[in-house]
């Protein structure tokens, strides 16, 4: 089309005002501008409906973006009157669309148009009553699934600070009117919009850099920061077949040009001062996605991610020019938009939802996976996701003192110095641990300073992240392999729940037992990684057999840095899983899995060297290896988990009750499984139940720490109860067995009210004090010279990782309580016996000299 349309007047339109004489009035020229690149079958329906509009001033344009074929026949078959316009070097539908620009003049509104909408007759009409009856600049309709057209699929959108669409719509949700109110929106899809010839051109159409992804939530943004209206008026009515590969340069968008998209439409619109704030909260939101990626294996959207901000960089001169465009046109501030977006994270909403996964298409409802957002919006409304919400909020609940105000320095979790002090520890030839030693500084410190470094220096925020999130992390790995072993749904909620409200991390955490939360923390994803790469889950191609292997690797090294027994949990999975088998009867892969185990916990303390090497050496192992402590517990104190102050009674009981349910309700898979994480717990309370009773005068480590397979064994127990329960239950005719599973059921409440009671003080039962406030006069003997200090006493009280010497535990640390560098005492012999021939001199009270 060389020359410029020029829609005829046409018909008039009948009005009529009270009190008026009632006169013909010209309809204001539309023009449909429907975007098309290579159309399926569907063009020609588009095109009759437009046909078939009964708006009397309506113009047909097409626009064809490149396609293969020349599709001018096909649509003068339709609709002989309609202009078509071929624009080859077109990239894509934004960059199509704003050709209209130059060739359409005399136009009132422009209508654009996907090329796979079918619009009620009356649709158009009624858009641009509404514009003009609300003064809105850009409208938008209805849409609804073209198949089944009682299904919603969008009613306008909004949006959170950060340019995240939202909508309020779920997935499958039945058109019944109830969100048939003329109202505001941020922004309608550009599937149709009615927009404004003027306004458009004012503002210089769409950002083809913003497509596809955010076109037309830039172009609405940036209407509103204009002062102009966007609005829906859902009595006009769309059907959408979702074919957007019509619009897009490949049938597959990558969510890395979703995410840039989105990210240059609120670095344009948003206001200087808005980005002061929105930027850094986008980069943290950002960096804590990313590493929830990394650690879920989706390094497609963590590398998503982080090239949108590159992306967004590399262009900064590009985006700086259009930011001045659209500032320039500012008249409401951004405040005054506050009303039109949601408060929070709309991406954090998705992840509450369970459609994390689904995220990268969220742009409108019409283009999300309907089957899968579906389920995720649906378990919303499931009593295990409400218990799920619920235990969220407990744990933030009840760790309010330790965020908001000062983690204590109590057990092993020391205070932290700073980024240079870990740093020149950790690359030193010498530890001024104890009285000195020349071994190697344990790994931890050299995670800590990495740490640190990346949080900027933030030491101590580190510190405290670590600490609390054990609990919410340790949950989130649970429920991970749960949704493996027991399935997606509510089992696997059920079971990470059940390993959440477990009261080892409570007591790990009121102990100040650092090694016990990092474990319980990790362990779910190492055994997770093992059964995996075993084929125990699924079958792991050969060619990603080692890359699975090291990634598994590497978290059996984090965690043996923290705790370093830890090591032996790969071993201790692949002994528990040996004895299961004559028992369990399962095919299983026991040589695989002996063989992942065996190189797993080579590569970790491959990467731990040269700090494993200390132990060759003649000394003090145990102490060094954590092995400090007397275990004195009985065996219904170990069943039931009560090695502390938090949760006790009745509750453990129960936890335990429900997890031997599934011996009786489970069969064929699930009973194996079953037996499987049985096995597993048996072996982890024998780890404590034999030297409680038979060595209990021989060091072991903390107590915490050695039941962490146990609790999760029993946690997953529980789930795959409730996943028999689901399944298996129902096929037998009522009796006993039902009886049993909702009496388990109901007997839960009781461990989840044990739960929210530790919870109350705010602290898990930490004590609101430590060595560094009661001993803070040691600080002032600085001025005097340096000084060690000797502690002896319980081992379990001590702010250091103690020596144990007849009962007694000890430990030296220099000019004060000592900080994290003092973890692990070096393994050499000399310094460790010298300091316990001091101890046995203060013990029979030949000296009182020993300073």
């Amino acid at each position: 089309m060389d020359s410029t349309p020029t829609p005829s007047d046409g018909p008039m339109l009948d009005s009529e005002s009270p009190g008026e004489t009632s006169e013909p009035v010209a309809a204001p020229p539309v023009v449909a501008v429907v975007v098309t690149k290579d159309p399926g079958p569907w063009l020609e329906e588009g095109l009759e409906a437009l046909g078939a509009s009964d708006y009397p001033a309506v113009t047909v344009l097409v626009l064809d973006a490149g396609s293969t074929v020349d599709p001018t026949a096909r649509v003068a078959g339709v609709l002989p009157g309609a202009f078509v316009r071929r624009i080859p070097e077109a990239g894509g539908f934004a960059d199509a669309a704003n050709d209209v620009i130059d060739v359409v003049a005399g136009a009132t509104f422009l209508l654009f148009c996907h090329d796979d909408v079918v619009l009620d007759p009356s649709a158009i009409r009624l858009l641009v009553e509404e514009a003009f009856r609300s003064n809105a600049a850009i409208i938008g309709p209805k849409l609804v699934d073209y198949d089944q057209p009682d299904v919603l699929l969008e009613v306008g959108m909004s949006i959170d600070r950060l340019g995240v669409p939202h909508s309020g719509i779920e997935p499958g949700e039945l058109d019944q009117e109830q969100h048939d109110s003329v109202r505001d929106v941020f922004f309608v899809s550009s599937s149709v919009m009615l927009v404004r010839a003027d306004l458009f051109a004012e503002l210089g159409g769409f950002d083809a850099r913003t497509f596809p992804g955010a076109e037309d939530l830039d172009l609405c943004w940036r209407a509103r920061i204009a002062g102009a209206r966007v609005m829906v008026a859902p009595d006009a009515r769309v059907r959408h077949r979702h074919a957007d590969k019509v619009h897009d340069e490949s049938d597959a968008v990558s969510p890395a040009v979703i995410q840039r998209s989105r990210l240059r439409a609120m670095l344009k619109s948003a206001s200087g001062w808005s980005l002061l704030y929105l930027v850094p909260i986008a980069l943290l939101l950002g960096i804590v996605e990313v590493v929830a990626f990394l650690l879920t294996r989706r390094r497609a959207r963590a590398s998503a991610l982080i090239g949108a901000w590159v992306w967004n960089v590399r262009n900064l001169g590009e985006l700086r020019r259009s930011r001045r465009e659209a500032q320039a046109l500012r008249r409401v501030p951004d405040i005054d938009l506050r009303s039109l977006q949601v408060r929070g994270s709309a991406r954090v909403r998705g992840y509450v939802a369970g459609s994390l996964h689904a995220e990268d298409r969220i742009r409108t409802i019409s283009e999300r996976s309907r089957s899968v957002a579906g389920t995720a919006q649906g378990r919303l409304r499931d009593p295990a996701s409400i218990a799920a919400v619920v235990f969220g909020f407990l744990v933030l609940f009840g760790s309010r003192a330790l965020l908001l105000g000062r983690l204590p320095a109590i057990g092993q979790l020391p205070s932290w110095p700073g980024v240079s002090g870990l740093v020149s520890t950790f690359t030193s030839a010498w530890r001024y641990v104890g009285l000195g030693s020349t071994s190697p500084a344990p790994a931890q410190l050299g995670v800590f300073s990495v740490l640190g470094t990346v949080a900027l220096g933030a030491t101590g925020l580190v510190r405290t992240v670590i600490v609390v999130g054990a609990l919410p992390f340790g949950v989130f790995g649970a429920w991970r392999l749960g949704r493996r072993i027991t399935g997606p749904g509510s089992a696997a909620i059920v079971a990470a729940l059940a390993y959440g409200i477990n009261p080892l991390p409570r007591n790990a955490l009121a102990a100040g037992r650092f090694g016990a939360l990092v474990l319980y923390a990790l362990a779910p994803l190492i055994i997770s990684s093992l059964l995996r790469i075993a084929g125990y889950l699924e079958d792991t191609p050969e060619r990603r057999w080692w890359r699975a292997v090291v990634a598994t690797g590497a978290l059996v090294a984090l965690t043996t840095a923290a705790w370093p027994p830890a090591v032996l949990l790969p071993l201790v999975l692949a002994f528990a899983l040996l004895v299961a088998q004559p028992i369990a009867r399962g095919a299983g892969r026991l040589g695989s899995l002996w063989r992942a185990t065996l190189v797993v916990t080579g590569i970790g303390l491959a990467l731990l060297l040269p700090w494993p090497l200390a132990y060759l050496r003649a000394g003090d192992r145990l102490a060094a290896l954590g092995f400090a402590f007397r275990l004195d517990l009985s065996f219904s104190q170990i069943l039931r988990f009560q090695t502390g102050p938090n949760g006790a009674g009745l509750s453990g009981w129960i936890i335990a009750g429900a997890a031997l349910l599934v011996l009786v309700l489970a069969s064929g898979p699930r009973l194996v499984w079953a037996t499987r994480a049985w096995v597993l717990a048996l072996v982890s309370f024998a780890c404590v139940w034999v030297p409680s009773q038979f060595f209990s005068d021989i060091p072991m480590p903390a107590v915490e720490a050695l039941l962490v397979p146990a609790a999760l064994g029993v946690s997953l127990a529980v789930g795959l109860g409730v996943a028999a329960f689901i399944e298996d239950v129902r096929h037998f005719h009522f009796g006993w067995r039902q009886v049993a599973a909702v009496g388990g059921a109901i007997a839960l409440a009781f461990p989840v009210f044990a739960f929210a009671v530790d919870a109350l003080d705010g602290r898990w039962h930490m004590p609101p004090n430590d060595w560094n406030q009661n001993l803070s006069w040691m600080k002032a003997e600085d001025e005097s010279g340096q000084f060690r200090v000797l502690w002896l006493g319980n081992p379990a009280v001590l702010p250091v990782d103690p020596v144990v010497h007849d009962d007694v535990g000890f430990g030296v640390t220099n000019d004060g309580p000592g900080d994290v560098r003092t973890a692990l005492p070096p393994p050499a012999g000399g310094t460790s016996v010298r300091v316990a021939d001091v101890v046995d001199l203060l013990r029979e009270r030949r000296s009182n000299r020993v300073g």
